[in-house]
Formats: structure tokens, sequence, C-alpha cells
């Protein structure tokens, strides 16, 4: 039988005589709630509590409410005749977030840095 390791808190991770640890273990959980979106575009402002909100949307084009088709001689359906439903585009908004500033200007450096490495990464297949 394989034996346990003893996971300790990070209070008893670090010597009694060290006040200030040189790292630490952050452990990532996912919620069961947790999904994977997909994003078009995003919408915010500010709120009243001074925070940034963002809304993050997909856009698609109208499912029509309703369509005539012709039958072809199998009895399937055929090309459509007529199509009813609302104009226009769909934004169909999958999220929202709201954050301070602090958390606002550290997701702001992260994207950065991730569009410049993408950028890096599509400029050498380009070579």
């Amino acid at each position: 039988m394989a034996k346990s390791k003893e996971v300790k808190s990070p209070a008893n991770n670090f010597p009694e005589e060290s006040l200030s640890p040189k790292s630490m273990v952050v452990n990532y959980l996912k919620t069961p709630n947790y999904r994977t979106y997909h994003v078009d575009g995003i919408y915010g402002g500010l709120t009243a509590q001074k925070k940034i909100y963002v809304e993050l949307f997909i856009q698609r084009s109208v499912t029509p409410q309703q369509a005539e088709h012709k039958i072809k001689p199998d009895g399937t359906p055929g090309d459509e005749i007529e199509r009813q439903g609302k104009p226009g585009i769909i934004r169909e908004i999958e999220s929202g977030l709201i954050m301070d500033i602090e958390v606002a200007e550290v997701f702001r450096d992260w994207l950065e840095e991730k569009i410049n490495a993408l950028k890096d990464i599509k400029a050498s297949i380009k070579k």
C-alpha cells in the first residue's frame, strides 16, 4: 500500500525563523459550473461602486421564426421559399465580469502578454 504524503498548511511550510517565504503553492480548482465560452465581443462600463464591468457576448445571425420550403419529389424539404423572423443580428451575452481597478490592470497586463506572445508566434510562422 502506498504511503500518503502529509500536506502541510502554508503556515507550517516555513521554518519559524523565516518570516518571508520564498514560494507558495497555489492550487486551481474548477467549480461544477465551469464552462469555456466563445467570445465575439465585449460590452461594459463602470458601476456605481467604481468597479469595471464587462459582458462577454457571441454574435450570430437571427434564427428565423418560420421558414417555408418547396417539397422535393422524394417528400423532403427543398429550396426555401419564404422566411419570417426578426431583422438584424443577435448578441447573446454569455457572462459578466465585475472587477476593481487593481484586478483590471492585472487582467490587462496578462492579456497584453498573451497578445504579444501570439504575435511573436505568428511572425515566426510567416518567416
